[in-house]
């Protein structure tokens, strides 16, 4: 399978993102300032995705959207091939 340029794009962007964080400690900044991680999604995953949404031009209801229908999809695929049945592709 070939990738498109926009997921080219994307996983560059991701990357440097990622870099970026790394470089400047910014897990450690957040933790100094006394944002912390009480239950739930850690402080650094939450201001990452919020660097890829601006980035990469999206909002974050498309993005939600769009991760509820792959995983429904992927628990559904997996369902029915748990069982022995097959569904056809584009569903």
């Amino acid at each position: 399978m070939t990738s498109t340029s926009t997921e080219v794009t994307d996983q560059d962007v991701q990357g440097r993102i990622d870099q970026f964080m790394t470089r400047f400690k910014i897990a450690t900044l957040l933790n100094l300032s006394g944002i912390r991680k009480i239950s739930g999604i850690r402080p650094d995953c939450v201001v990452r995705t919020v660097f890829q949404l601006a980035f990469l031009g999206r909002n974050i209801y498309t993005q939600v959207l769009c991760n509820i229908r792959n995983w429904g999809m992927a628990t559904i695929r997996s369902s029915y091939c748990n069982r022995g049945l097959t569904i056809p592709n584009g569903t």
